[in-house]
């Protein structure tokens, strides 16, 4: 599965920099995440087929509302994760940023378990590590860094407790193992789902008694 997720990467990183994507994937990806999360009750992200994802609950920088950022993430090997906010190259840094300088303190929905975390803003001598972590995990995704013109902001997500019980240590895992099986499962099982629904719809109802068929009808 690993080889095959490298296959799929590799083929879809250069679409993710195109100007295109960069335009599009703003407006186009936060709805097909919400419908996967309410199919999925939670339990799938579109980002978490082919990289590590988090969904990021904040605190607003001006208004101290909460806020909900669905995030890819990159394990830094030692149980804490790296964040990035390249926001698909555009010109300003991201809201959530400004929230984690603000309040460091957040929470992360990370597969299935909830954890309370930590921010601290990467240095100098901190980043080039962890764009190389970053871009092991999705080929060239420094570019964006580049075309944005600025200096994207690099967090580190340290976990500082778990609800309601776990082993913190293992939540950002340094696998390169991701959702991807399950991501392709479940969506085969909503599609199988559709179908069967839409046959039932179109199959033909039979109306029997003791002398046998006496009507059919349509949906």
């Amino acid at each position: 599965m690993t080889l095959v997720l490298n296959l799929v990467r590799s083929a879809v990183a250069p679409l993710t920099r195109t100007r295109l994507f960069r335009r599009a994937a703003p407006v186009a990806l936060p709805p097909i995440e919400d419908f996967l999360g309410v199919v999925s009750g939670g339990r799938l992200q579109l980002s978490a087929l082919l990289v590590h994802s988090l969904v990021l609950h904040s605190t607003g920088a001006r208004t101290g509302a909460a806020r909900t950022t669905r995030l890819m993430y990159t394990p830094d090997g030692h149980g804490r994760a790296i964040v990035a906010g390249t926001s698909f190259a555009r010109a300003r840094h991201p809201a959530w940023t400004y929230n984690l300088i603000r309040n460091p303190r957040a929470v992360v929905d990370v597969r299935g378990r909830r954890l309370t975390v930590v921010a601290s803003l990467m240095n100098r001598g901190q980043r080039e590590r962890a764009w190389f972590l970053i871009e092991k995990q999705w080929p060239g995704y420094r570019a964006y860094e580049r075309n944005s013109g600025r200096t994207v902001r690099l967090f580190l997500l340290r976990p500082v407790a778990e609800s309601p019980r776990g082993t913190v240590g293992t939540a950002f895992r340094r696998s390169d193992k991701t959702d991807f099986g399950k991501g392709v499962a479940a969506i085969a099982k909503m599609i199988s789902l559709i179908l069967c629904i839409r046959i039932e719809r179109r199959r033909p109802i039979f109306s029997v008694n003791v002398t046998g068929i006496t009507g059919l009808t349509r949906d």
